[in-house]
């Protein structure tokens, strides 16, 4: 039964593309990706994958033998990037290049407080590698209350600028 899934969704994705399929399932599941109250799940969602995101990059660049704040700042930037991206279209459907700014600005908290958490569970000889997964769910968490109170606070001001 599963196999028969996958060569559904397989030739699913083959006829209307990964954007189509990605667009279907936006469609179909409209009451989660538009309803106000399920943006916490939605963050949850696509914080994990932002999560995921920037710890891979955070470990690939301490497995290269960079600094771990300098492993933590990259990792920043570039999840900067791509959590705005999915933030802002995904959990707070917003999408106002000037929330960038703000956006950043909580990122620069968030470097500051990472690197101050790990220094901490370095001091008690917790592993690099595992020290960031202990930290990733609370600075998610972290993260979302500063999100939803100083970048996406106006939603109903500028949801429809696009």
């Amino acid at each position: 039964m599963l196999f028969k899934h996958a060569g559904i969704l397989h030739n699913h994705v083959n006829k209307k593309g990964l954007t189509g399929v990605l667009r279907e399932i936006k469609r179909k599941s409209g009451r989660i990706l538009n309803d106000k109250r399920f943006r916490f799940i939605r963050f949850l969602f696509i914080g994990g994958i932002n999560t995921l995101f920037s710890l891979l990059v955070y470990w690939g660049l301490v497995f290269l033998g960079i600094h771990y704040a300098i492993a933590v700042f990259i990792s920043n930037m570039l999840g900067i990037l791509f959590n705005f991206m999915t933030t802002s279209r995904f959990v707070f459907r917003i999408w106002n290049i000037r929330l960038f700014i703000r956006f950043i600005l909580v990122y620069i908290i968030t470097y500051i407080l990472s690197v101050f958490a790990l220094k901490l569970l370095f001091l008690v000889q917790v592993d690099k590698y595992i020290a960031a997964a202990i930290i990733a769910l609370p600075m998610a968490v972290f993260s979302y209350l500063l999100l939803r109170s100083v970048v996406f606070c106006t939603t109903e001001k500028v949801s429809g600028s696009q």
